[in-house]
């Protein structure tokens, strides 16, 4: 069956540039097996996309309750585990991911910086010796990318999604995603106190205009 992995990417800081690759994602299946593509086949859409959308109704759709390690919809690392029993090289194919990422993001990293730098200002600033010192970002970005694999194991990206889905049709989305969010969110280092520190000063520069 043909299939694709949603691989979550954080990134935490535009100055300077930090990604992270969360290290679960899930891996999302056609529900026809596949053969290549032929004028008898190419409106079979449940062959050729790998859209959850597309196969969630099929009638041979296997929700990963009833069977984890086979269902339509799965771990990332579950699929991982099964190409290294197979022999494959999945730390080769981990490095080939992030690279795929690291290009990615670098090729949007201009425009990310622009938007930001518009929005909240520079996130360093020059200190009393000359050397550029980090502030704290305000922002962040969780994204989606949906990346597949060729019968060499070399991935190819097809998209990034800016506001990947975070709905929780299924236990296993609970799972995967609810993790997400959570792995990006303890990454940020939140401090509720400087939170409360920030809100106490702009009251402070309200009541004082």
């Amino acid at each position: 069956l043909k299939f694709d992995l949603r691989i979550y990417v954080l990134v935490t800081s535009v100055e300077p540039l930090r990604i992270y690759l969360l290290d679960e994602g899930l891996a999302r299946f056609a529900t026809v097996e596949y053969t290549a593509p032929s004028a008898d086949n190419l409106h079979t859409r449940n062959m050729h996309l790998t859209n959850y959308s597309v196969n969630k109704r099929a009638e041979n759709y296997v929700f990963a309750e009833s069977n984890p390690n086979a269902g339509s919809k799965r771990r990332l690392t579950s699929v991982l585990s099964s190409l290294e029993r197979e022999g494959h090289d999945i730390g080769a194919l981990r490095e080939r991911i992030e690279q795929l990422v690291v290009k990615t993001v670098l090729t949007i990293e201009p425009q990310l910086a622009h938007t930001y730098y518009m929005a909240c200002g520079r996130t360093s600033q020059l200190g009393k010796d000359g050397r550029r010192k980090e502030k704290s970002s305000r922002c962040f970005e969780l994204l989606g990318f949906d990346v597949l694999l060729d019968q060499n194991l070399q991935p190819w990206l097809m998209e990034v999604n800016h506001s990947p889905s975070f709905g929780t049709d299924t236990a296993l989305d609970a799972e995967i995603k609810g993790t997400a969010i959570h792995d990006a969110i303890k990454s940020l280092g939140l401090d509720v106190r400087k939170r409360r520190a920030f809100i106490g000063q702009q009251l402070k520069q309200q009541s004082e205009r």
